[in-house]
């Protein structure tokens, strides 16, 4: 209406215009809706009225519902396959899956997936020994030959056939206080009761002894119990979920014993597993390998209730109102965290990300992240970006081990208040279960692995650019480092885009080098060939980071990471400096480095190493909090090695020698003090180099 009157004549109201139109509105929900206009919530479906302010509100509701939750308890063998919705789960473990029903409302199921072990190929028993030191007998003598074959302890055990009648003696004995050191093909599973039986080989009842220690990874070992003659130890008190390595140490007392060449200690026929192979429960993210939280809405720091990072491993959390159960990112903040092995890519998405947003959807609260994968802690992939709970493929790797979280959350979307901070991890899980046999995928960082686009200009005297210096591959690897015409030239004003096989990331200092190729390495002043250096993450919106000249480096500035660099040459064509012949002809670009990412040592990142015998290298354990040692087989005695450990910014931490022995070279790193993140260790004796790298 427009106005109304009160007519004393009639006492009635004269009004004047017409009544607003009732503003209807429709909505379809699942269980509940909360209708704005007057703050009630609704659990059925109908027309809903309410006036407020002279105006009709009209609700026309329907409200779908949710469906319980679906419990599926499943056994299988292992290596079989249960398959649900098109998946595949081979790991045993509870999977939350957020399946939806016809209605698009909530359709919860549960699987609750047991495997049962299998047998470690024939029978469960010790495939390998890693190492042994044989004592004496009772005469101080060496033990006997027949006794003395270390790998009899390997497989089912077979006792003294025929009984004490040499040389024909399957076992072998340890000496009196000798020690061996053996290894499962994969690891035990500590179970009920007893988990390893030692099987010992004597004719007659007698004193020998042995202290059994275990390990897990082949450095660490520790006393799970003694046997006498053959027994049985329980694991359980000291790894809750398995072993691979078993040490037996001789603890006979020699004086118990005649005096006697074959009075030599205890004598080991096999070791035998007694709850079979270890099998993971589910596949979690269990390892939380660095972080840098971000900041609130406010700009004020994360609280500190919701600042855990150990609350981002293990299974994704339920969403519950209230419940800290998360860790919270910030805005720009990040996480990585690790897996304890390998997991595979396998069918649909691989890597499933939890959030919680305390039942908030993605447009009321649009918490974001972009998620990286990497297989050795250094290098990474992009795997893509969503809103609260997601999940990734792995894309071009084979496998990852590590997961790089990064909240990618607009601020300006979010309310300024404390409780606005960005992306809250609750968990990260594979789906595919472990990888088997990782291998190469052939993926190569540092330097850029692709030719994205190439468009020349044209020389100082507007001819193209000649066809020996106009192959845009040139640009691609290492830097050559002479010259010769391995580089491309871009002409006056033309311009290439190349692309890196991982992401690089923004790190303190410059992060891009691009090494251009003049003969005769002039000063800028007197051949100033420039160019300015652009990069993009998605090779659709590049921002600029300045200009070189020659060689040069940019810094990524307030880019977070990219992974495709274009240059653009920006030379001065008219320059006096530049002789009007064919090879004036622009910028030439004969690498672009992501200058982090390099670990070789010499000035151009160039290996010049050369090959002699294999080496094989080991660093144990890994990731390692205290101590690491780097374990070289194949080493000659007394020859000269230098080790330097870099931190992933390539910046040299250690640098330090040591001698190598016959055969096997231990070297013992202190990492106590080192931070946490990922190193790279390089040992060479000037002929042979091994990298490795090293989680802290």
């Amino acid at each position: 209406y427009e106005s109304a009157e009160f007519n004393t004549q009639t006492c009635e109201w004269d009004v004047t215009g017409e009544p607003n139109a009732p503003i209807v509105s429709e909505a379809v929900e699942c269980d509940s809706y909360t209708w704005l206009v007057n703050g009630v919530t609704y659990t059925e479906s109908g027309q809903y009225i309410n006036f407020v302010d002279c105006q009709n509100y009209i609700l026309n509701l329907t409200i779908n519902s949710s469906t319980p939750l679906l419990v599926i308890n499943q056994t299988i063998n292992e290596g079989e396959s249960f398959v649900y919705e098109g998946l595949s789960y081979t790991i045993q473990g509870i999977y939350n899956i957020d399946g939806v029903n016809e209605f698009g409302c909530p359709a919860p199921v549960q699987i609750n997936l047991t495997v049962i072990p299998g047998p470690i190929g024939d029978g469960c028993y010790a495939v390998a020994v890693v190492d042994y030191n044989q004592g004496l007998t009772k005469l101080s003598t060496p033990v006997n030959p027949e006794r003395s074959i270390v790998t009899n302890i390997l497989g089912a055990p077979d006792g003294q056939n025929p009984a004490i009648i040499a040389p024909i003696q399957n076992f072998f004995s340890l000496g009196f206080g000798g020690y061996l050191i053996a290894s499962f093909g994969e690891p035990i599973a500590n179970g009920p009761g007893a988990d390893i039986k030692i099987w010992e080989s004597s004719a007659s009842p007698n004193a020998e002894r042995a202290r059994v220690e275990v390990s897990q990874n082949g450095v660490d070992f520790f006393p799970a119990g003694e046997v006498s003659m053959t027994g049985t130890v329980d694991f359980g008190g000291v790894f809750a979920d398995y072993i691979l390595f078993v040490k037996i140490v001789d603890i006979s007392n020699p004086i118990q014993f005649s005096n006697v060449q074959v009075s030599d200690g205890y004598d080991v026929d096999a070791l035998e597993c007694l709850h079979g192979k270890y099998v993971p429960q589910g596949c979690y993210a269990t390892t939380v390998i660095s972080t840098t939280q971000g900041s609130t809405a406010t700009g004020a720091p994360v609280p500190a209730a919701r600042s855990n990072s150990e609350f981002a491993l293990g299974e994704p959390k339920a969403d519950i109102p209230g419940t800290i159960n998360f860790y919270t990112l910030g805005f720009g903040g990040e996480i990585t965290v690790a897996f304890d092995y390998p997991v595979a890519n396998g069918p649909g998405d691989d890597i499933r990300i939890g959030e919680v947003t305390w039942n908030m959807n993605c447009n009321q609260h649009p918490d974001k992240a972009d998620v990286f994968a990497s297989q050795d802690g250094v290098n990474y992939v992009y795997l893509g970006q969503g809103c609260h709970d997601f999940s990734v493929d792995l894309g071009p790797l084979t496998w990852a081990q590590f997961i790089k979280i990064v909240d990618a959350s607009d601020v300006t979307k979010f309310p300024a208040v404390i409780g606005s901070d960005g992306f809250d991890v609750s968990g990260v899980e594979c789906l595919n279960g472990p990888a088997e046999n990782p291998g190469d995928d052939g993926l190569v960082g540092c330097s850029a692995q692709a030719v994205v686009d190439y468009a020349p200009g044209l020389t100082k005297i507007s001819t193209p650019v000649s066809a020996n210096r106009n192959d845009p591959l040139k640009a691609l690897g290492l830097p050559e480092n002479d010259e010769t015409f391995n580089f491309v030239s871009l002409g006056f004003g033309g311009s290439l885009t190349l692309k890196f096989d991982y992401v690089v990331f923004n790190q303190p200092g410059d992060d891009i080098q691009v090494f251009e190729t003049s003969f005769g390495n002039p000063i800028c002043n007197n051949y100033p060939e420039n160019a300015k250096v652009a990069v993009s993450m998605d090779n659709i919106t590049y921002v600029d980071l300045g200009e070189i000249c020659l060689d040069g480096t940019v810094d990524l500035g307030a880019v977070p990471y990219a992974q495709y660099v274009r240059i653009t040459d920006i030379s001065n064509a008219n320059s006096p400096r530049f002789a009007s012949v064919q090879t004036s002809d622009g910028f030439d670009v004969d690498a672009v480095l992501a200058i982090g990412y390099c670990f070789e040592a010499s000035p151009r990142y160039v290996d010049n190493s050369t090959s002699r015998n294999s080496i094989d290298a080991i660093l144990q354990p890994n990731p390692a909090n205290d101590f690491t040692v780097l374990n070289l087989t194949g080493t000659s005695a007394d020859e000269n090695w230098s080790i330097q450990i870099m931190d992933a910014a390539g910046r040299l931490i250690v640098n330090n020698n040591f001698k190598s022995n016959d055969g096997n070279t231990q070297y013992r790193i202190d990492v106590s003090n080192f931070a946490m993140g990922i190193y790279m260790i390089v040992a060479t004796n000037g002929e042979q180099k091994v990298v490795q790298r090293l989680v802290r």
